[in-house]
């Protein structure tokens, strides 16, 4: 099964893991808060696996973490939660 791959207002491709669209929907995560983190995030770094975490701000002021699989072309989303 092909993903289907978005692109950012950046520019950035992406696509998501089954588990990352059931979390955001279990979290009221939406595709444009995602967006808006891999567009401008406060912090990157690769987790102990080795996969690329971004923390950002929402225009509410949460601060959501989204977990890219490591080596991924479009980055693929594994998860992303709300922090706080």
């Amino acid at each position: 099964m092909t993903k289907k791959v978005y692109k950012s207002s950046g520019g950035r491709d992406y696509s998501f893991a089954g588990h990352a669209l059931n979390r955001m929907a279990q979290r009221g995560i939406k595709r444009r808060d995602v967006e808006c983190v891999l567009d401008s995030p406060d912090i990157s770094y690769a987790d102990r696996e080795g996969n690329l975490c971004l923390i950002g701000y929402l225009e509410d002021q949460r601060r959501l973490r989204v977990v890219a699989a490591k080596e991924s072309d479009p980055l693929n989303i594994i998860t992303a939660i709300i922090l706080d």
